[in-house]
C-alpha cells in the first residue's frame, strides 16, 4: 500500500514537473498555426521513421539478450523485445521506472534473476551514454563554429548553472536524509535480513556486470551497439524531409539535432516531455528557423515516437497477460 502511494506521488510530481516544462516551451506558440502545419506533414516520412525506430529497438533487445547468455541463461528474442518495449512505455509514467519493469517482466516470463537483468541494464547504459558523448565529439569537430557556440550556451552553461543554483541547504538536507536513513537500517530488528537482501541484490548486480567481460560473441555485440545509433541516426534525420522547414537539413545536421534530442530524452521527466521539445527547436534556430518551425519538427519527431511506444507497449502487455494466463493453467494442471 505504501508503495503504491509512493508511485502516486510520484507520478505527480513527474507528471507535474513534464507539463509545466511542456507549458513553457509552447508559450508564446500560435498553437492552431502549429496544429496547421502539422496537417501538413508529409507521413510517410514519419512512417518510414517509425520503421528505423523499430529496427533499432529490435537489434536493442538482440544486444540484451547477448548480454544475458553468459549469465547461463537463454530468453527468447520475443520475450526479450517486449520485454524492452515494456518498460519504454513504462518510462511514459514514471521516468526510469521502466529498466526495472522491462527486467522484472523478462523475470517473470524467462525467471532470469532481476538483479542479474538490472547487472546487464547498467552496462546498457554506460555504453549508449559513450556513444552519445563519441558521436558529439563527431558532430563538433566536423562543424565546430555552427555548433560550438549552441553547445555552449544551451548544454554545458545551462547544465553548470543548475548545479551553482542547488540551495547549501538542499544539500544538507540530503545528507542528513542519507545519514538517518543508515541509523534506522542499523538499529532495525531486521538489521540482518536487510542487509543481506542488499547485500545479494549487489552481488547479483555484479554478475550482471561481468557479463561484458565473459560475453562470447563480442562482435555481433558491437555490430548491434553501431546498428541501433546508426537506426536512432536515420529516424532522426528522415523527419527532416517531413516538414518543410528542415527538408533541407543534411544527415550531419541529422546527427547532431540526434545528440541535441538524445540529451533532452535524458531529462528525468516522461520520455523528455518538453525538454526535448525546447531543446531541438532551439537547436533548429541556428539554421535560419523561426522557434515555431523548430518546435513543428521537435513534435512530429517526438510525438510519433511516443505513439509507436504507446502502441508497442500495450501490445507487450497483452503478450505477457497471455503467458501468465499460460502459466497459471500450467500450475493449475500440474495440481
Amino acid at each position: 500500500m505504501k508503495s503504491s502511494v509512493q508511485n502516486v506521488i510520484k507520478y505527480i510530481l513527474f507528471s507535474a514537473l513534464g507539463f509545466g516544462i511542456l507549458y513553457m516551451a509552447f508559450k508564446g506558440v500560435d498553437l492552431k498555426e502549429l496544429w496547421h502545419e502539422m496537417l501538413s506533414v508529409n507521413l510517410w516520412w514519419v512512417v518510414l521513421s517509425l520503421f528505423f525506430a523499430f529496427l533499432g529497438y529490435f537489434s536493442r533487445a538482440m544486444r540484451w539478450k547477448i548480454l544475458i547468455n553468459p549469465l547461463g541463461y537463454n530468453p527468447s528474442l520475443k520475450h526479450t523485445f517486449f520485454s524492452l518495449m515494456l518498460g519504454y512505455f513504462v518510462n511514459l509514467a514514471l521516468p526510469r521506472a521502466g529498466e526495472f519493469a522491462r527486467c522484472a517482466a523478462l523475470q517473470r516470463s524467462e525467471h532470469v534473476p532481476v538483479d542479474k537483468l538490472f547487472g546487464t541494464v547498467i552496462i546498457e547504459r554506460v555504453i549508449d551514454l559513450c556513444m552519445l558523448i563519441l558521436l558529439g565529439l563527431v558532430v563538433l569537430c566536423m562543424k565546430i563554429d555552427l555548433f560550438e557556440p549552441f553547445i555552449q550556451k544551451h548544454i554545458f552553461t545551462a547544465f553548470t548553472d543548475k548545479i551553482t543554483a542547488i540551495p547549501l541547504l538542499y544539500l544538507i538536507g540530503a545528507v542528513v536524509v542519507i545519514i538517518g536513513f543508515v541509523i534506522l537500517l542499523l538499529i532495525s530488528r531486521n538489521t540482518f535480513k536487510v542487509s543481506r537482501k542488499i547485500i545479494n541484490f549487489a552481488k547479483g548486480i555484479i554478475d550482471g556486470l561481468k557479463s561484458i567481460y565473459i560475453m562470447k560473441n563480442r562482435s555481433a555485440f558491437i555490430f548491434h551497439t553501431l546498428f541501433i545509433w546508426f537506426m536512432y541516426w536515420a529516424m532522426t534525420y528522415v523527419v527532416f524531409f517531413a516538414v518543410d522547414a528542415t527538408e533541407g537539413l543534411d544527415m550531419i545536421d541529422g546527427l547532431f539535432i540526434l545528440i541535441v534530442g538524445g540529451l533532452g530524452m535524458s531529462a528525468p521527466v516522461q520520455s523528455g516531455m518538453g525538454v526535448f521539445h525546447y531543446i531541438v527547436a532551439q537547436a533548429l534556430i541556428i539554421y535560419g528557423l523561426d522557434y515555431s518551425e523548430g518546435l513543428l519538427y521537435a513534435t512530429v519527431s517526438h510525438e510519433s515516437q511516443m505513439i509507436f511506444v504507446i502502441g508497442m507497449g500495450l501490445l507487450s502487455m497483452w503478450v505477457f497477460s497471455k503467458i501468465k494466463k499460460t502459466n497459471e493453467k500450467s500450475s493449475t494442471d500440474t495440481k
